[in-house]
């Protein structure tokens, strides 16, 4: 079963980590910051197109943003993920 609120605290784990805002988040997938703020707190569930961005964003895999648990920022290896190139999200998916 997915759990949608581990998945939006994952999200906003990464997006802390990457010192970015909600605002930056959402002008990168072209939703509203209200929108990122319901899918960090689970209200409102993200489609497979935008874990899939939200993914390739951070540097990580879809099965990572939603299996792993990184609600402590601790968690995340940023020397790791900083070896990877990041990439721009790329609206056409």
């Amino acid at each position: 079963m997915i759990d949608d609120k581990k998945i939006g605290l994952n999200v906003k784990t990464f997006r802390s980590v990457f010192n970015e805002t909600q605002k930056d988040l959402a002008k990168l997938l072209g939703f509203t910051n209200k929108a990122i703020s319901l899918f960090e707190k689970g209200e409102r569930r993200m489609d497979i197109d935008v874990l899939a961005k939200i993914a390739e964003h951070y540097m990580i895999t879809v099965d990572e943003l939603i299996s792993s648990d990184y609600s402590n920022s601790e968690k995340i290896d940023i020397d790791k993920i900083e070896t990877r190139e990041k990439v721009p999200i790329n609206n056409s998916l």
